[in-house]
């Protein structure tokens, strides 16, 4: 038990670290807060890096993340 545990922690740090983001989960917070998920901006907001989105933007990197990775 605790060593699936080990590798499911792992995978998931993994993926987070590798910077993987659930595109379509992000497009459906992109409607929640108004903005159209089929749009130009929620697909910029969704696969552009959240660091590149504050230094381009000023996009705050808290909000960015909690949009696509939901936290």
């Amino acid at each position: 038990m605790a060593t699936r545990t080990l590798v499911l922690v792992l995978s998931f740090l993994v993926l987070l670290a590798a910077g993987c983001r659930n595109e379509k989960a992000c497009r459906e917070r992109c409607a929640a807060l108004g903005t159209d998920p089929g749009s130009e901006q929620c697909t910029m907001l969704c696969t552009t890096s959240c660091k590149e989105l504050n230094q381009t933007f000023g996009v705050d990197e808290a909000h960015c993340h909690e949009l696509q990775y939901g936290r």
